[in-house]
Parts: structure tokens; sequence; C-alpha cells
């Protein structure tokens, strides 16, 4: 027979604090020692689910936008990744940058964009036709 184990609901609260906790302080730090890195816009946010009949789990997560794909590269030159790239499609097609790492079980997430030239932007739709993805 497997025994329940009851989980109060405050353990979600203590959670949500200890994930607050981490988050503040891994961007601190990183804000800390990276200053010289751009950063337009900061969304911090802590998600924890699960309690009564589970631990509750925290996921942070913050994310810079660094309002620019030059401003990703250097964040993943600093601290050591791979920036993926797309162009996103829409009236005005642009192209779209991220970079993401974990440090210390915080998914630190950077982002950038820009608007494509009138030239690339036809180039990029003249692919799409050809690839049959376009319009």
């Amino acid at each position: 027979m497997t025994e329940t184990t009851e989980h109060s609901p405050l353990e979600a609260v203590q959670a949500l604090e200890s994930g607050a906790f981490r988050l503040g302080q891994v961007l601190r730090r990183v804000l800390g020692e990276h200053a010289h890195l751009p950063v337009r816009r900061i969304y911090p946010s802590v998600y924890v689910s699960g309690y009564n009949d589970q631990e509750a789990s925290t996921t942070a997560r913050v994310e810079i936008g660094a309002g620019s794909i030059a401003g990703v590269r250097a964040w993943a030159e600093a601290l050591g990744g791979e920036v993926e790239a797309r162009i996103t499609a829409s009236a005005y097609p642009f192209e779209h940058a991220e970079f993401t790492t974990s440090i210390n079980e915080v998914q630190l997430v950077v982002t950038g964009t820009r608007s494509l030239s009138e030239d690339e932007a036809a180039a990029w739709q003249a692919r799409q036709t050809d690839a049959g993805g376009g319009s």
C-alpha cells in the first residue's frame, strides 16, 4: 500500500518565495558582472505548481530584451552559448534572435529583433515562395 503524504498549501508559497529569491540573486549577479551588455527590458517570472499530494515545483525564468540581434550575440558570447535566429513572417518580416541558458536553476533568455531591409525582405519572401512556403 502506498501512503500519500499531505503537503501544506504553504509549501507553494515557500517555493514561490525561494524561486523569486533565487531569480533575484542570479539577476543581480549577471547584471553586475555584465553591466556593459545591453538591457532594454527585463521580464522576471516565477511559476509554482503542485501541492496537496505532491511537492511544489518551481520554475524561475527571466527574459532580458537586448534590443537588437547584436545585443543577443554579445550576451551569448559573454555567457558562452549559441544564438538561435529566425525570420518571422508578417506584413514586415523581421529577424528574431534568442539565447537561452540556465544559471542556478534560473532560465535566462535574452531576445532581440531587427527589421529587415526592403531588399532582405524581398529576398526572404522570394525564398519562401520558391520553397512553397509563401503566399
